[in-house]
């Protein structure tokens, strides 16, 4: 296997090992690609085909075809296609399409399109058009698969039960939140405003049901 060894300027690539460094920008988007690319400090790429992306650093990746990518440190991954995933500790993640992976550790998730992500990370979860993601956040003891719909659907359902004055400031911003797929945000405000969600029984039931909690 021939290997490229770079740490900065833009190299073009389809097959192979590369290691990247520095500022380095490595172009493997061919749909033919599959080179394995391993990443370093604020090293960028673009990878297609079925080429394999490492990247440990604070890196910036987008994939797509059917490439795959393992990211930790504060990579900022963006998955379009057919592309996989596995992200972990500081990781950000935009997930497009039909993408797929697994989030751990504290990486963040945007989820989007038609994307399917199982999510285990304590990191911020927001979906939005028709991404599906299953969210068992470590440590938790909990876990619930989270779309749009369902999550628009629990919105307009709480609103039609809340019926103390003194839970409507809070219900209303938990609903917003829910509306536009927010769901850290949503269990943040959750958190915040236990006392006061707790005047509406059914709503402490059916968000109990859709994967939330509520402290003591």
């Amino acid at each position: 296997m021939k290997t490229l060894q770079v740490s900065q300027g833009t190299h073009y690539v389809s097959d192979g090992l590369v290691i990247a460094s520095g500022d380095a920008f490595i172009d493997c988007i061919d749909a033919n690609s599959m080179a394995t690319i391993i990443l370093f400090e604020n090293a960028r790429c673009n990878a297609g085909g079925n080429s394999h992306v490492t990247a440990r650093g604070d890196n910036l990746v987008n994939l797509f075809d059917d490439a795959e990518a393992d990211v930790s440190g504060r990579t900022r991954l963006t998955a379009h296609e057919a592309s996989t995933f596995t992200a972990r500790k500081e990781a950000i993640v935009t997930a497009l399409e039909t993408s797929s992976g697994f989030v751990f550790d504290n990486a963040s998730l945007s989820a989007r399109g038609a994307s399917d992500v199982t999510m285990m990370s304590r990191g911020n979860l927001v979906l939005a058009d028709h991404a599906c993601v299953l969210h068992a956040p470590f440590g938790s003891g909990r876990h619930h698969r989270h779309t749009v719909a369902a999550l628009q659907a629990l919105a307009r359902t709480l609103n039609s039960c809340t019926d103390s004055n003194a839970s409507r400031t809070a219900m209303n911003r938990l609903t917003t939140e829910l509306g536009f797929g927010k769901v850290s945000e949503a269990q943040e405000t959750l958190a915040i405003f236990a006392a006061k969600i707790r005047l509406e029984p059914r709503a402490v039931e059916l968000l109990q049901a859709s994967g939330f909690h509520l402290p003591a």
